[in-house]
């Protein structure tokens, strides 16, 4: 009984460690990379191109997994159907069939040949850079080419940048906390750029108002901005009680212009001209009106955004005068203008498309 237990027990042993053997892990995998067929250039017979080629992917095998054949053709024929022949270059189309076939690598060998003298020339595209590596032999044999195949491709897997898989062939933690800093810094561009992608158009309304015991003073205004140069429409009236009685009303409409500076905290330095307007002056026993007004106000602003709105607070000083001031029922005019000046704080709010 106790043979039979251990029997079973290095029975299940030798099952465990089988099933553990023969289970493919799919972390155990080399990187993929394309080798592409040995170009020539030159008198290279094609038995000599297909014993380097060989060297080549025998060399590459032993970091890489390459792509069969089949797949590459079939990759570069859809390369040559998305784009026209003459357009497809070297570049443009190794780095369309590396994106047709998520690969990161290309390896490519050149042989050229001149006479005695045969240059090897070994480059490595990879999605971030390029790399190039050269080997000249004059009256070489083909064993002799074949070995400088090995050492200029052993050579240059040396200096392949494979930090971004690690010895599983996976991403590493690293590689991905970059590629995760990466999509970061393109998504804050994208941001930016959609934040780029404004109108830049704002629209303003301020309001002005002062009174107390026999004056008042109202101002309320209108404006439309672009790309922080603006324009606007004001419209100002003013109510005065004199000491002897008289009461004066004045008003006045403007046409702002004006500019804005800053991001989110910003300044608006403008001015207005006075377009139309007019005075009425009344009395117990007469009552005149003005026929002409001129006149120009200055105005600042300070505003805070947040989000699509914002608020703001400044202040105007404006001068204006009254010409043609004719009394109504003789029709009489007055010989002085009148004038009317002063400043008024004025808050407000806007919001930004």
């Amino acid at each position: 009984m106790r043979t039979l237990e251990l029997f079973l027990f290095f029975s299940f042993c030798l099952v465990l460690a089988s099933c553990s053997a023969s289970s493919p892990n799919p972390t155990n995998q080399k990187p993929e990379s394309i080798v592409v067929p040995v170009s020539v250039l030159g008198e290279v017979s094609g038995v000599r191109s297909q014993i380097l080629q060989n060297t080549l992917n025998e060399t590459i095998s032993t970091k890489f997994r390459i792509v069969p054949q089949e797949k590459f053709e079939e990759a570069q024929e859809s390369a040559f159907q998305e784009m026209d022949y003459d357009q497809c270059t070297e570049g443009q189309c190794f780095m369309l069939i590396q994106d047709m076939l998520q690969v990161q690598f290309l390896f490519h060998l050149e042989v050229v040949a001149d006479g005695d003298l045969t240059q090897l020339s070994l480059k490595l595209v990879d999605l971030d850079e390029k790399k190039t590596i050269t080997d000249a032999c004059e009256k070489c044999t083909t064993i002799q080419l074949s070995e400088r195949t090995r050492k200029l491709t052993e050579r240059l897997l040396t200096e392949v940048d494979i930090i971004t898989m690690d010895e599983f062939g996976e991403e590493s933690q690293e590689s991905k906390q970059k590629d995760a800093l990466k999509f970061e810094s393109e998504s804050e561009k994208k941001a930016k750029s959609m934040d780029g992608e404004k109108w830049n158009l704002r629209i303003r309304g301020i309001y002005g108002d002062y009174s107390k015991k026999d004056l008042s003073i109202r101002n309320v205004s209108y404006a439309l901005s672009w790309k922080g140069f603006g324009l606007g429409t004001s419209a100002f009236k003013q109510t005065m009680k004199s000491s002897s009685g008289n009461q004066y009303t004045v008003n006045a409409n403007f046409i702002d212009s004006f500019i804005i500076l800053g991001d989110r905290f910003t300044g608006t330095a403008g001015i207005g001209w006075a377009n139309s307007g007019k005075a009425e002056i009344k009395s117990s026993q007469q009552s005149y009106q003005s026929e002409q007004v001129y006149g120009l106000k200055y105005f600042g602003l300070l505003a805070y955004q947040w989000g699509v709105f914002e608020s703001m607070l400044g202040y105007q000083y404006l001068q204006l005068r009254y010409r043609q001031i004719r009394n109504v029922q003789s029709g009489f005019d007055l010989k002085n203008p009148l004038y009317v000046f002063g400043g008024l704080f004025m808050f407000g709010l806007g919001l930004e498309f």
